[in-house]
């Protein structure tokens, strides 16, 4: 294999690791969702940044209530019941 391919997977490789570490570090709040949750939040608003989570009541479902910023730049609100369901 020529340097030059050595070093190009090297780059690759390296910037598949750095972006999986950035998504990893950009949501941390989004990690503390049980999966369901975080399936929502990441279907609805792909890229989002969560920035609070609470807990709150809907119809007398327990729920997260979770805001946040799109990776447009919009503000959001969910409340989403653990199970993965849109409220």
């Amino acid at each position: 294999m020529s340097k030059m391919m050595k070093q190009f997977v090297l780059i690759c490789v390296f910037i598949t690791g750095l972006s999986s570490l950035v998504y990893g570090v950009e949501n941390p709040l989004l990690s503390q969702l049980p999966p369901a949750v975080q399936e929502v939040v990441k279907r609805e608003f792909p890229g989002a940044f969560v920035t609070e989570i609470d807990d709150g009541e809907f119809d007398g479902i327990s729920v997260y209530e979770i805001e946040g910023t799109s990776a447009e730049g919009i503000d959001f609100e969910l409340e989403i019941g653990a199970d993965g369901t849109l409220y």
